[in-house]
């Protein structure tokens, strides 16, 4: 085999480069303190170094994370403690005005304080941290308190059986509520609205269609009747809970008066259409006397197709505090001197301490889970950062030792390569 300069040339430049390739290697490695640059240096380290990466990210965000929940029960836990005071010195201020040596003009002095405590119950139940309200549930962007003290937020039906709260994600699938429900602390009680024959939380059965054609829904054979004299706010935040072939709706209404209640039903009316499809259910309103001062609300449904439709009509009320009721009775009993009044509230007293020391225990429970938490994703953090260390840092002595060998091997063939391969203008000119 005939070997030619270029052939040397050419096997030298080939040798060459992969001394410096490997010199280049190691100076990145030296500079870097990384053994992988790019995936293609080594694809299993390099992945497993990404996974390992993406853990430690998670564990970052559920750090903080449980550091905000932390925070958020601290100030949680702070508002409860202040209620908590505020029972205990209305309480004291309850057995003094209890005392019948007192003179009623001395009784409402003490109303006047416990004015003031029920103000700051309400301003405690609006607290707020990062500007979300802590009392609200899911509705953290409302208040729970009306400056009145009534209730702010849904508290009907199934969204006061099963209110959703504020949660954090503190691991893989594990998250923990961090807000209390304000009707949990500040108690709440069943609003009976004004019914002429139906009372509240009758049930009020089931009517079935019979023909294709539009059928009155008979409601335990009566009318669903409301006086309609009563206060405008007393049907303040109505609900209807209509099940219309198994499918149940919960229709929110405003206010119910003589003055409104064409347009009641027209709001009704315009609700269920949404809801069920247009024409499926038809509300009307007729007076049931002659002085026309009470009036029944009347559903009905519609068959097109020979399918008999099943429709049920109840009532859900809103709620309002008990505490809050409680202290406004309580003042009234303080401001009229009626002692049996001011006893009652004695007794009610205990029970809402009673709950607010419940509720305290559960948010204790709910901060040594957040502890413990936290410590667990400390030592994984150390197990996780030891175990990326392990995969993609670089040993510095051995890096520098096989950076010294190839900088020499490198150099040595520069030399050799000089030596062995001498042109001349001679060989251009062949």
């Amino acid at each position: 085999m005939r070997i030619t300069n270029n052939m040397l040339v050419m096997n030298m430049m080939r040798n060459l480069n992969n001394n410096l390739r490997r010199l280049d290697k190691y100076q990145n490695q030296l500079s870097t303190g990384k053994l992988v640059q790019m995936p293609s240096d080594d694809p299993v380290r390099a992945s497993r170094a990404l996974k390992l990466r993406t853990d430690l990210n998670k564990l970052e965000q559920y750090d903080k994370n449980v550091t905000n929940a932390l925070s958020w029960i601290e100030v949680t836990e702070s508002a409860i403690s202040n209620v908590e005071d505020v029972l205990q010195r209305a309480r004291e201020l309850t057995v003094r005005a209890a005392n019948d040596s007192l003179s009623t003009e001395d009784k409402q002095k003490v109303a006047d304080e416990m004015k003031q405590l029920k103000e700051h119950l309400i301003s405690l139940g609006n607290t707020n941290y990062a500007g979300r309200y802590i009392f609200s549930g899911y509705e953290t962007d409302k208040k729970l308190f009306t400056e009145d003290g009534k209730f702010n937020i849904d508290i009907t039906s199934s969204a006061l059986a099963n209110r959703p709260e504020t949660t954090y994600e503190i691991g893989v699938g594990e998250d923990i509520e961090v807000s209390t429900n304000g009707i949990d602390v500040f108690g709440y009680e069943e609003i009976h609205p004004t019914l002429s024959k139906l009372p509240y939380g009758y049930d009020t059965g089931i009517a079935e269609s019979t023909s294709s054609s539009a059928e009155e829904a008979v409601i335990k054979g009566d009318e669903l009747l409301m006086d309609a004299d009563i206060q405008s706010d007393t049907f303040e935040n109505t609900e209807f809970l209509i099940n219309y072939n198994g499918v149940n709706k919960r229709i929110s209404i405003g206010t119910l008066s003589s003055a409104t209640v064409n347009g009641f039903v027209t709001e009704l009316q315009t609700k269920i259409d949404a809801e069920f499809g247009a024409g499926k259910i038809s509300v009307t309103a007729e007076d049931n006397d002659m002085d026309g001062t009470d009036y029944a609300i009347k559903f009905s449904t519609v068959n097109s197709s020979n399918i008999k439709p099943v429709l049920s009509v109840d009532i859900v009320r809103a709620k309002e505090s008990t505490l809050i009721k409680d202290f406004e009775e309580a003042i009234n009993a303080m401001n009229t001197g009626d002692s049996e009044g001011i006893q009652e509230f004695l007794d009610d007293i205990d029970s809402h301490i009673n709950r607010i020391l419940s509720v305290r225990s559960d948010i204790g429970a709910r901060v040594n889970r957040l502890e413990l938490v936290q410590n667990r994703i400390d030592e994984n953090n150390v197990t996780f950062t030891k175990l990326l260390s392990e995969n993609e840092d670089a040993d510095l002595a051995e890096v520098i030792m096989k950076l010294k060998n190839n900088e020499n091997v490198y150099r040595a063939s520069l030399s050799t390569g000089a030596k062995v391969i001498q042109p001349t203008l001679i060989d251009f000119i062949r």
